[in-house]
């Protein structure tokens, strides 16, 4: 990953429903895991139905720190903007998991300018607008 620019990864790891074991052979490297890194700003190309059973993630952490990556999501952009793209992030996440699934956002509160910014409030309500 080139900082945390808003990279997501993902694991791969195919289970016989039947039986609950592994299945091998799953890609040519005979490897049951794989991983892919990738803007999660574009999840939706490469995911396109609720194939995920749960996402825990830790986005970047707004203006308060710098990656130093090119066209990260949260250093040196306005609050709202930030949220936007927060927000449209996990639009897609919702669409790519399943209905049993879950998603934790790992979120604190942080104060911008003397003010407390209540980002978890914040992302939830756009979220819950969408």
């Amino acid at each position: 990953m080139d900082g945390r620019l808003g990279d997501y990864i993902w694991f791969d790891v195919e289970v016989d429903l039947i039986t609950n074991n592994k299945k091998k052979n799953i890609n040519k490297s005979n490897n049951i895991y794989s991983y892919h890194i990738w803007d999660a700003r574009k999840i939706q190309e490469k995911l396109k139905r609720k194939i995920v059973d749960v996402i825990i993630t830790s986005p970047p952490y707004g203006n308060l720190k710098n990656y130093e990556g090119d066209n990260q999501i949260g250093y040196g952009q306005k609050y709202d903007d930030y949220l936007d793209d927060l927000e449209n992030i996990f639009s897609y996440c919702s669409n790519i998991v399943r209905d049993t699934g879950s998603l934790w956002i790992i979120i604190d509160t942080f104060k911008k300018d003397g003010k407390i910014k209540l980002l978890p409030f914040d992302l939830a309500k756009k979220i819950q607008n969408k």
